[in-house]
């Protein structure tokens, strides 16, 4: 590849790619005619190249121009796209860990520019997305606003490897498998009403598993909204005591005893380690969990995404040690016991 900046002349014909060029229009008109008819839903963008492999939200970033890799298959939420279609017959693709549009970069229509996340803008065109099958049951897509399509970099499937926008060539790097999913919301949804009753209504307190003499606390008893949730020793006061209550769905809500405030994710923050505290109640996502029992355990599911849980920091059984929303790892320090 040229460097940024070179010269270009003229000279002898010699057939080599460095006298080869690619017109590229300035105005490419994509037409909504002969698209697939996906059904609105969750999918896995997996690649052709490598099935086992899909587009990935790189890093679980949420901010706006966060880019895309390829990764092997998790169906997290950072690889799972909600495929809608709008009314002037486009796609559109979300993902479903941001909540931001596949977007191609600043419009650009130099090929090998990468793809990034936006904030949804239904007038951009750099969002909107045709969708024509290819051989073998995959698809290509292609950009309304700039004509270029998704594109494995180089066609090679190794984690890691970029997600940008190119020329159509036919090739199988840009070729992908839609692979229908269950939505993080579905999922949700299912476990709740599945363990609605694990845990019934009624007041208990919370003892860590790693910490078994240690309760969930609200610190320093404090009634004060934004006040900080640790581990700290049993000592039978109302700050250690949690009311538990279901709503219709089977979510739980989890009250302190002694504020009336209840357990809330702050600012409904999902990159972890995210901070949990004491809200007034707002009926919210961050202040509702799923309670599912795992190898005699308690597991506390926020509602904000099936991958994130209650959790103890570092797993220390010291007083003081933080509680806070930690990615589902499997760990003892994610356990919990619910005593009456």
């Amino acid at each position: 590849m040229l460097p940024a900046g070179a010269n270009v002349g003229l000279w002898n014909a010699n057939g080599s790619d460095a006298q080869a060029f690619s017109f590229i229009p300035t105005q490419p008109k994509v037409s909504f005619a002969g698209q697939a008819d996906i059904a609105p839903g969750y999918y896995e963008l997996a690649s052709v190249v490598d099935p086992t492999k899909g587009i990935d939200l790189k890093d679980f970033a949420m901010n706006n121009g966060a880019r895309l890799q390829l990764w092997g298959s998790s169906k997290t939420d950072n690889q799972i796209w909600k495929i809608s279609r709008e009314s002037d017959g486009f796609y559109r693709l979300v993902n479903t860990w941001s909540n931001k549009s596949l977007d191609s970069t600043d419009g650009t229509l130099i090929p090998g520019t990468e793809l990034q996340l936006w904030d949804t803008d239904t007038s951009n065109m750099n969002q909107k997305w045709a969708i024509f099958s290819v051989t073998g049951g995959a698809y290509m897509l292609r950009n309304v606003g700039t004509g270029l399509v998704v594109n494995l970099r180089w066609g090679q499937a190794r984690n890691g490897m970029g997600i940008d926008g190119y020329l159509a060539n036919g090739t199988t790097s840009q070729q992908w498998r839609l692979n229908p999913v269950q939505g993080p919301q579905e999922i949700l949804d299912q476990w709740a009403k599945e363990n609605r009753n694990l845990v019934p209504d009624g007041e208990y307190q919370i003892r860590p598993v790693v910490a078994p003499n240690n309760r969930v606390e609200v610190q320093w008893a404090s009634r004060d909204a934004g006040a900080r949730v640790w581990s700290y020793r049993s000592n039978g006061s109302a700050a250690q005591k949690w009311r538990v209550s279901h709503d219709d769905k089977g979510y739980v809500t989890l009250s302190n005893v002694a504020s009336g405030k209840v357990l809330d994710v702050f600012a409904a923050w999902k990159n972890w380690p995210a901070r949990v505290n004491q809200q007034p109640s707002n009926s919210s996502a961050a202040q509702k969990w799923v309670i599912q029992e795992r190898g005699g355990h308690k597991v506390l599911v926020s509602a904000l995404s099936p991958m994130l849980v209650l959790d103890l920091e570092g797993g220390r059984s010291q007083n003081e040690t933080t509680v806070h929303l930690y990615q589902d790892n499997g760990s003892s320090a994610q356990r919990f016991d619910f005593l009456k």
